[in-house]
């Protein structure tokens, strides 16, 4: 090395020392305040007041002992810096009159490698069009760094900078790939979103974002460069949750980042040079190496927990100076050498094979690879892909790659910005993930051109290293010079490649000892770190029963307010959104059970509503009935039933709440924390679910701690944890359900664990209560969990599976949600769209029962913007009419939409095709619409002709029955039909084999037929196989069984009565109201839906009782149903009686009830009518309103939906 060049670099140190000694100094002398951290502390179950993180790092200090003169140093600095001068277009002259231009060739091709022919190219003024060979060539350019220019048809525009300087006239030459606007091959397996450029001016939109969180090239003092304690390395590096490993031949280092204290292993068993490290949960593994000069395939283990080393199975392939990189449980390990170079005029063995070591099988797997033509690459990890760049040899030259792990396939991206110079290999250099973000540090280039500074040695020249940081943006396959200069990266002869790591938005920079250097120094690159903690979006939230809105910095709140969740000072609760005050700058939500949270743009966290855990921060253990400021710096925030955790700027995860299974992660369970603890560092993201939760570093490492007992921890057991625990790598996002877990993989596909009692898991696994592993359930770009249900999104559809939305181990669509930007899962679900619209689906009931197998005991009141006239139901089905006249249908049945198949809607839906409808009624599977004009319509099945002949087969829509008309009123039984037109007549169609049209030896009629001679009927009811009328005298006649038709003998024994004024027919039963008020009930008796004390059937009316000695009074209308029976008082009492197997009574007897019995669920709701079903019941309010209970299944209570509808804008 050049003594005058050692100097240089030696003053360089002295210059920046001055020009930032007094902070520098302050920083040394000033005390920094920790943090209180429970990553190793005992165990504490009082509460820990949180403090304040430092957010800046202090300069670097290096103090110059050699004298050197301070002006020629600034000469020095003057030059390189103009050569290096960031996004301009400024010559760099050649400082001894040599040629200061040269040739520059771009080649553009696509991610496959093939040549793009016919693409414009810019640089500065100049443009110039690809050839066949997809070559653009520029004559006579002058030495400098400039933005260069790509459009081409059908592909993606870009920017990239271009450094152009040569020797002995050589051409620059550029490789540049280019994006198809349809490339589904990388949007769908290396998740590469791309931004076009737009017009040829400038970066994309989402590059000059982000560089606008760096300082400017000249701004030394913004990239902060501080030293840290001597750890004498002289080896590969890694950072992994939080921590720097290095080593040496005395001992493994371990850096703890966020507390900046080290610790300290055994040394590596085998010393080695030039190995690869990675790290795989719990374990260290150093592969490879160099060992007199010869590579070898060792692998030993440093095992974290033990502090011990192991002997790992060896590679099969000898290698030194590679990168191992860990994707999804795989190491993999690609390029590197097998024979040294014996001198500085050949160059080592390169080997062409990627080997491959699957961590949890231990065993290793080898193929050969064309693509890997060098030896010398740095590698990172970006979204389940590994990119490649070429730094240490003259094959690779500044090439860059992307291997896909999920297809074993390989894309070209764009070189890096680099000139060919000449023969020398482009050695040394870093590539660092920074998050959305990559740094390339290190020699870039070889410049001959210098001339030697030794007086002995006047006009001789010297070759010395370009030194600049670039930043890479995958997102955008972008190249950007950063124009940071550091000394310490310059070597004037072959420099070792510089070992580095990333942490946070820092660049650790670890130089060998063959620099001269040992120490840990930090390089802070502005402001990043706040792009690299992920923010989970989330604008949409959900507790047990309240739901938050963030829309335009506001949050909207509406449900249950018992613990002051709503956030508006007071404990009432509003089923209208109202607006919580004083916030304005809202950019998440978050909801416990009962609490809520937000997050402000600013960083600020804000908590209020149940604190009787701790959950809401504030530490005093009481509700908290509006927001309270708990934490600062937060980037992201995520909430459990009782707990809490956020994440801040610098990584470090907060956690406070219940500790009850452990889920603080904090070493200990029980007790609870009213104020936040410090439990992780170096996170990206996070999750909670109902009592445990996740973590994802910085390198997607996936950690989890909590409740286990359904292994939703994904660990292949079931016992909880009080640590964070290394589940799986290659995780961009988690989410946790009540006891259940979803994580998503930069490839693209979802992954669940736990419970599968309500089949959350979306998978088969039917026959499993849960699973403790994380098994594929699909393929998604993104996901949610909540409760006890599943979501994902693929295709700009939603998809959900879970408690309320089915019981198969499959997904279902929720339909009518367009342009999604939040989703949350809970008893209900919402979902805020793009422009504004809320959506829910799920429980639409507003009460918020949780339900006991498929049974709801409470009624529940139907969410719903109809106000509804009248229902009716029979079997599984139910249908409605609404104050417009339209009908609504919800169950399983047919639905009039086009098919012949019957289908089951959990929510009210309508039927098309009828408008002015004013009575419905349905059959078994037929069902009957009367409108306004007498005319009636039917859908479903015709078997025996319900319908009649003119209607056909099946009726796949609404079909007007044209040969019936003048109707006044409709009854459907199965497969017949019996009609009440206007004149008083009654007409039945369809079958006939048990009499129930009429008493002749026909078995059907397949058009409709009168019943009787009388023409003053008054009202019809059907049941499954027999009929009642009513006519205008109070007579009630029966039609079916073997009397066919004929007067009931009706014997009033209430003393008062003298006339029925209604009647209703369940299954086989029936029941008739007087004038007076009293009801009589007879037929089927066996689940006591007569209301007599009994179980024995009836043959005559009798008077329905309350108890043995009270007759029931005061009814103002009746309902039989399948084997349940209900009677409305004239003070809007509903009482009921029957089997009440599946709380289809709202009682909570689960057994047959033989007496009439209030039912006080209902009570103050104005119950106008009731309709029964098979084990469940329908009433409807005098104000439009519907309440179900009973049997859930097949959709039959109408209050879970997988349509979701707009309930607020």
């Amino acid at each position: 090395m050049s003594k005058r060049l050692i100097s240089c670099v030696l003053t360089l140190s002295v210059f920046i020392f001055v020009f930032n000694f007094g902070l520098a100094y302050a920083n040394s002398e000033t005390p920094i305040t920790e943090n209180q951290d429970l990553l190793s502390a005992e165990e504490n179950f009082e509460p820990v007041e949180a403090t304040e993180v430092p957010t800046s790092i202090p300069v670097f200090n290096n103090d110059d002992k050699d004298g050197t003169n301070i002006d020629g140093l600034k000469e020095y600095v003057e030059e390189h810096e103009s050569a290096n001068e960031s996004n301009t277009s400024s010559v760099t002259e050649n400082t001894d009159g040599c040629d200061s231009v040269c040739q520059v060739e771009i080649k553009v091709r696509n991610t496959s490698g093939e040549a793009i022919e016919n693409a414009l190219v810019k640089i500065e003024d100049k443009d110039a069009y690809t050839d066949e060979n997809g070559t653009a060539y520029f004559k006579d350019v002058t030495f400098g760094t400039y933005k260069l220019y790509i459009s081409a048809d059908n592909y993606m525009s870009k920017a990239v900078d271009i450094c152009v300087q040569s020797s002995s006239g050589e051409s620059v030459v550029l490789n540049v790939s280019l994006f198809e606007k349809s490339d589904e091959t990388l949007n769908s397996v290396s998740a590469l979103s791309i931004d076009p450029v737009g017009s040829l001016s400038d970066y994309s939109d989402y590059v000059q974002k982000i560089l606008s969180k760096f300082p400017s090239a000249d701004d030394f003092e913004g990239y902060g460069v501080t030293e840290s304690a001597d750890c004498d390395v002289a080896t590969p590096s890694l950072v992994a949750d939080g921590k720097i490993y290095c080593f040496n031949d005395v001992r493994t280092y371990e850096y703890d980042v966020a507390n900046d204290s080290w610790s300290f292993y055994p040394p590596i068993p085998t010393q080695r040079e030039y190995f690869g490290v990675v790290k795989a949960g719990d374990k260290l593994y150093v592969m490879g190496g160099c060992i007199d000069r010869k590579a070898v395939s060792t692998v030993e283990v440093l095992d974290i927990k033990t502090g011990s080393w192991s002997t790992g199975i060896s590679m099969p392939n000898s290698r030194y100076s590679f990168n191992p990189e860990i994707v999804n449980g795989k190491i993999y390990c690609a390029g590197g050498f097998y024979e040294m170079a014996t001198n500085s005029y050949n160059y080592p063995s390169v080997v062409r094979r990627m080997d491959i070591y699957t961590v949890d099988s231990n065993t290793w797997q080898s193929m050969y690879c064309d693509e890997i033509d060098g030896g010398g690459y740095a590698s990172a990890v970006y979204n389940g892909q590994i990119i490649y760049i070429g730094v240490e040899d003259r094959y690779t030259g500044q090439e860059t790659k992307i291997y896909h792990p999920l297809t074993n396939t390989w894309s070209y991206l764009t070189d890096r910005p680099n000139a060919l110079l000449s023969n020398e290999p482009s050695s040394g250099g870093t590539f660092l993930n920074l998050g959305d973000v990559y740094v390339y540090s290190g020699p870039t280039a070889v410049n001959t051109h210098v001339p030697k500074w030794d007086d002995d040695d006047e006009g001789e020249e010297e070759e010395y290293r370009d030194t600049c940081t670039y930043l890479y943006f995958p997102k955008t396959d972008e190249w950007v010079s950063i124009g940071f200069y550091d000394p310490l990266l310059d070597d004037s002869y072959r420099p070792r490649p510089l070992r580095g790591v990333a942490y946070n938005g820092l660049m650790y920079l670890l130089p060998d000892t063959y620099n001269g250097y040992s120490s840990l120094r930090t390089l802070y690159l502005g402001q990043y770190a706040e792009e690299y903690v992920k923010l989970q979006n989330q604008k949409a939230a959900a507790g047990n029963n309240h739901v938050l809105i963030a829309k335009n910095g506001y949050i909207e709140a509406k449900g249950d307010n018992l613990y002051g969740q709503l956030g508006n000072s007071t404990t009432t609760s509003s089923d209208t959104f109202i607006t919580i005050p004083n916030i304005d700058n809202c950019i998440k939500v978050a909801a416990g059970g009962d609490s809520s949270y937000a997050l402000t743009s600013d960083g600020k966290l804000y908590a209020w509503g149940d604190n009787s855990k701790g959950q809401a921060g504030g530490g005093s253990g009481s509700a908290q009935t509006s927001p309270a400021l708990i934490l600062d710096d937060i980037v992201d925030i995520s909430a459990g039933i009782n707990h809490a955790i956020a994440v801040k700027k610098d990584g470090t995860v907060w956690a406070w709440g219940s500790n009850t299974y452990g889920q603080l992660g904090i070493g200990s369970t029980g007790s609870y924390y009213s104020t936040p603890v410090k439990v992780f560092s170096g996170a990206c993201s996070i999750a909670a679910g109902g009592y445990h939760s996740y973590v994802i570093d910085q390198n997607n490492n996936l950690y989890a701690a909590g409740k286990n007992d359904k292994g939703q921890l994904g660990l292949g057991n079931t016992a909880n944890k009080n640590t964070f625990e290394y589940v799986i790598n290659n995780v961009s996002k988690a989410a946790g359900g009540m006891n259940h877990s979803v994580i998503l993989t930069f490839d693209g596909e979802f992954f669940t664990c736990g419970d599968n009692s309500m089949r959350q898991l979306g998978r088969s696994t039917a026959a499993a209560s849960y699973s403790n592993t994380f098994a594929k359930a699909g393929a998604a770009s993104d996901i949610w969990a909540g409760l006890n249900s599943t979501a994902y999104w693929q295709d700009n559809k939603l998809y959900q599976c879970g408690a309320g939305i089915n019981l198969s181990s499959y997904f279902s669509q929720i339909s009518e949600i367009y342009g999604l930007d939040s989703v949350t899962l809970n008893k209900k679900c919402y979902a805020l769209t793009n422009n504004g619209e809320v959506m829910q689906w799920g429980l639409m009931s507003e009460t918020n029962e949780i339900m006991s197998a498929q049974n709801m005991l409470v009624p529940q009141k139907i969410i719903s913007d109809n106000s509804f006239t009248d229902v009716v139901t029979r079997r599984y089905q139910n249908l409605a009419i609404d104050k417009n006249l339209k009908v609504w249908a919800w169950g399983e049945g047919y639905y009039a939409d086009g098919t012949d198949k019957m289908a089951v809607y959990y929510y009210p839906k309508q039927i098309g095709g009828i408008s002015n409808a004013v009575q419905v009624s349905r059959g078994k599977n037929h069902n009957l619409v009367l409108d306004s004009s007498g005319n009636v319509w039917g859908w479903g099945s015709n078997t025996n002709y319900p319908m009649s002949n003119s209607v056909g087969g099946k009726a796949r829509v609404a079909t007007k029955i044209t040969s019936i008309s003048n109707v006044k009123q409709i009854a459907a039984g199965t497969e017949f039909s019996i009609f009440l037109k206007n004149d008083g007549t009654l007409w039945g169609v369809g079958k006939n084999d048990l009499h129930q049209i009429s008493s002749s030896a026909e078995a059907n009629y397949p058009k409709p037929v009168r019943i009787s001679d009388k023409s003053d009927f008054v009202k019809v009811v059907a049941g499954d196989t027999k009929s009642l009328a009513l006519d205008s005298q109070g007579n009630v006649y029966t039609i079916g069984g073997s009397s066919g038709f004929a007067e009931l003998d009706f014997t009033f024994t209430d003393g008062s009565s003298t006339k029925i004024t209604d009647i209703s027919m369940g299954q086989d039963h029936c029941l008739a109201l007087t004038d007076k008020g009293y009801v009589y009930s007879w037929g089927d008796n066996s689940q006591g839906q007569l209301g007599l004390g009994d179980k024995t059937g009836r043959k005559s009316p009798e008077l329905v009782k309350i108890s043995s000695n009270s007759i029931l009074k005061n009814v103002k209308s009746i309902s039989a149903g399948y084997r349940q029976s209900f009677a409305v008082t004239a003070d809007n009492k509903v009482y009921g009686f029957g089997s009440g197997t599946a709380y289809q009574l709202a009682i909570s007897n689960t057994g047959t009830v033989r007496f009439a019995t209030l039912i006080s669920a209902l009570n103050n709701k104005s119950i106008t009518k009731v309709a029964a079903g098979v084990d469940f019941s329908i009433a409807l309010s005098n104000d439009g309103k519907i309440y179900s209970f009973g049997n859930s299944l097949n959709g039959t209570l109408g209050i879970y939906n997988t349509e979701a509808v707009e309930i607020y804008y």
